[in-house]
């Protein structure tokens, strides 16, 4: 049996409203921090040239670009569509691939080519959507799949 001791109600009002106070300095102080750092990542951060500049309309636009996805250029392509963002895997995932083909183009395709229609799987530009979004949200490869899949 442990043996606890009872505060006053006054003494105990007293050291929830310290610790209170305490708390709140704390959250004052990380939030000044937070907001110093992602000053500053702005401020260090380098502001590239968008590669794509809007949606592709046609498979040789398309497939031009994604051969070109290699190395920096790769490493670019991730970075800015990182910034697309989205609430949760799904969303992501669409707002990106609306931003990367127009509707006309993505009737074209399906996630492993099959109804007579071109492979997206095999695409670069489709391991970069899935390794974005699944860094950005707490998904598998597999719900973003799930999510190219159901747009295409």
């Amino acid at each position: 049996s442990s043996c606890r001791v009872l505060l006053p109600a006054s003494d105990f009002q007293r050291q929830v409203l310290r610790r209170l106070e305490v708390i709140q300095l704390l959250q004052q102080q990380q939030g000044e921090q937070l907001a110093i750092l992602t000053q500053q990542s702005r401020r260090d951060a380098p502001i590239a040239a968008r590669l794509v500049s809007g949606p592709f309309h046609t498979m040789e636009e398309l497939r031009a670009f994604d051969s070109s996805l290699v190395g920096d250029t790769k490493q670019a392509f991730v970075n800015e569509l990182s910034q697309i963002g989205g609430d949760h895997v799904l969303k992501a995932t669409r707002r990106i691939l609306v931003y990367l083909m127009a509707d006309e183009l993505a009737a074209k395709f399906s996630w492993l080519g099959r109804k007579g229609k071109t492979n997206f799987s095999k695409f670069t530009m489709a391991s970069c959507i899935v390794d974005v979004v699944s860094a950005a949200h707490p998904a598998g490869k597999f719900c973003v799949e799930a999510g190219i899949k159901s747009w295409l």
